[in-house]
Parts: C-alpha cells; structure tokens; sequence
C-alpha cells in the first residue's frame, strides 16, 4: 500500500469537483469502478480525502482565497485540486506541513504546468505557516 498513490488518486478525484460539484457519489463511485487496483486501505483513504475536502470545500476554498492574488476561478484546475487536497491533509488530517507539501508540489510537478510548482508550494507555504502558528483551526 502507498500513500502516495492513495494520494493521486485522491488528487484526481478532487479535480473532477472542478466539473461536477452536485454528485459527488457518482464521481467516487465511477472512479472507484473504473480503477480496480485498490486495496482496502487505499479505497478508504481516497474516500476519506476526496469526501473530507468535497464537505469542507467552502472553508478551504476560502483560505486559497484569502491566501491567492488570484481569483478561484482563474486558478489552473490541477493547482487548485492539489492546494484543496493538501490543505485538508494538513489542516483536518494533522498531516505534518512539509510532507504533505513536498509530496504535493511532486504531483503539481507531474501533472500541472511550468508554474504550478512554484504557485503551489508559495501558497501551501503561506496557510502551513498559519496552521503552524495556530491561526486556522478545522
């Protein structure tokens, strides 16, 4: 079992709200089916990371906000489901900061463009800064 492939694959379910918000059970339910490489303990990570975020989409959509020069709906797609998935590691999982950002700027590196990176980290960077001063709260 890899984390790190429970967490793509929760990654890539989370970028899929970007385009279906109102069902989220189909989403899971299609992935899950499609992708039959699971082992439990996979399948309920995923599942845990993609319904944590989906049911705090509002709060952590709000830090990225409140943290981004930029508006949501400018946001490259694939940062935005990498910052929504870290930040929900770290802030409701209590996943230690520099892990989850290393692995995370790791995905944006493969999946995302010449700047998510660097976007990615800055921002992650920025709300880590505030958990660990324990300024957010879940």
């Amino acid at each position: 079992m890899s984390r790190k492939f429970a967490r793509t694959h929760a990654f890539k379910l989370i970028y899929q709200l970007n385009f279906n918000i109102e069902n989220p059970d189909e989403i899971f339910d299609n992935y899950i089916n499609r992708i039959k490489n699971f082992d439990e303990h996979e399948k309920i990570i995923i599942h845990d990371e993609f319904y944590g975020v989906y049911e705090n989409l509002f709060y952590i959509d709000e830090l990225i906000s409140n943290n981004s020069k930029w508006s949501l709906s400018r946001l490259n797609k694939i940062d935005l489901a990498l910052i929504r998935l870290a930040i929900y590691e770290m802030l409701y999982e209590k996943n230690k900061p520099a892990i989850v950002i290393n692995e995370v700027v790791d995905l944006a590196n493969e999946y995302g463009t010449d700047a998510s990176t660097g976007f990615v980290n800055g921002i992650l960077a920025k709300i880590s800064s505030d958990i660990n001063l324990g300024v957010l709260n879940e």
